[in-house]
């Protein structure tokens, strides 16, 4: 047979032809699959960030609703495990207090893809105010307690602590210092001293004693005065001088009073209604015979001085106190709720601890919930 040199050129080029498209085809196909996985890698770890994200938000949530990470139940902390988050969830969050704010990791994932965020977040304002309204709290001084005085409730002191006579605490007690007992005191309760504990063979500690224990001293309370006069002018309650609060503003009473003077109250006042928040420039006196305790379960008062308060003779009072200079309390009677000053010259009622009255207090604080301070993403995590 006669070779036709032309045509067998030709299929040596049809075929070289074929041979390339179909190379160029599988290259082809090879950077779509390519591309495909790389978008499908870009797009997991987008999820994985936004879970991340996701787990600074929910913390962010939980701290502005219990600014006390630390009081945290295990319930809450299992609820950010593998929370979901669109496509991805949590896998894990690390929280360390540093002081002023939180530094909260967060990794988040998307199938294999993962994104760690490291997150540094203000605590909420009330924090301080609220972590001195833990029982009876004294923030610049010692605290002296004896006669026949009982206390129901913790002890939290900047200071020595020092019991006497017939005194007697049902509770624990918290003493950056020392502390001591003395003569028929009683303690029912644990004691926590940062320095050394004392007790006479009378007196009696029904607790354990820890004495050299690992006692922080206690922040005073952030007590925004300028915030507090603005929003009594709001509410029409803002009043220059002194000012004596008669029976019937008492039992009808809502928000912030700011005086800028001293606060007294009519001489046969007995009960108050409603949630409210006197603010006192000056002095706070509540006279013998007086009561201020609520009409129903549902109102609470608290009364805050930036120089002093003073409960005297019989006097009464259900509420929260606090006093950014000098409580005196004096006499018989009781107080009920919770308070908290720089410096406690004389303790002479009963006191009862009543945190409710501690929580119908946040709604006249001064909130400011946690904010983002710094962001940063950490190279993904395989």
């Amino acid at each position: 047979m006669r070779f036709n040199g032309q045509k067998g050129m030709a299929l040596i080029s049809v075929i070289m032809l074929t041979l390339i498209l179909i190379s160029l085809g599988a290259a082809v196909l090879y950077l779509t699959f390519s591309d495909s996985m790389i978008i499908n890698d870009e797009v997991s770890f987008y999820k994985a960030l936004y879970a991340a994200e996701g787990g600074i938000r929910k913390f962010i949530v939980e701290l502005n609703y219990n600014p006390d990470v630390e009081d945290w139940s295990q319930k809450v902390w299992d609820g950010f495990k593998n929370y979901k988050v669109g496509d991805g969830e949590i896998e894990n969050i690390n929280v360390k207090d540093m002081g002023d704010f939180y530094e909260v990791t967060v990794i988040g994932k998307c199938g294999q893809a993962k994104k760690t965020l490291v997150v540094k977040i203000s605590k909420p304002r009330r924090y301080s105010l609220i972590m001195v309204l833990r029982g009876l709290t004294v923030w610049e001084s010692d605290f002296y307690l004896a006669d026949n005085t009982n206390i129901e409730g913790d002890i939290f002191v900047n200071g020595n602590v020092m019991l006497a006579g017939n005194a007697a605490v049902k509770g624990n007690i918290y003493s950056s210092q020392n502390f001591s007992s003395a003569d028929d005191s009683l303690v029912d309760g644990n004691i926590y001293a940062a320095e050394r504990i004392s007790t006479s063979e009378s007196s009696e500690v029904l607790g354990k004693m820890a004495d050299g224990a690992n006692i922080e001293k206690f922040v005073p309370p952030v007590i925004d005065f300028d915030w507090y006069m603005k929003e009594s002018q709001n509410m029409g309650q803002y009043f220059d001088g002194n000012k004596q609060f008669s029976k019937e503003e008492l039992v009808n009473m809502s928000g912030i009073y700011y005086v800028e003077g001293n606060v007294t109250f009519e001489s046969d006042v007995k009960n108050y209604m409603g949630q409210a928040l006197i603010v006192s420039k000056g002095s706070i006196h509540l006279n013998d015979g007086q009561q201020l305790v609520p009409a129903d379960r549902t109102s609470s008062l608290s009364l805050i001085s930036s120089s002093e308060i003073f409960f005297d003779g019989t006097s009464v009072f259900s509420g929260v106190v606090i006093s950014q200079g000098v409580l005196r309390v004096f006499g018989s009677g009781f107080i009920e709720g919770a308070a908290a000053a720089a410096e406690i010259e004389s303790f002479t009622k009963d006191f009862l601890y009543n945190s409710s009255f501690v929580e119908k207090l946040s709604d006249c604080i001064r909130a400011e919930e946690a904010a983002v301070l710094e962001w940063k993403e950490l190279y993904p995590v395989y």
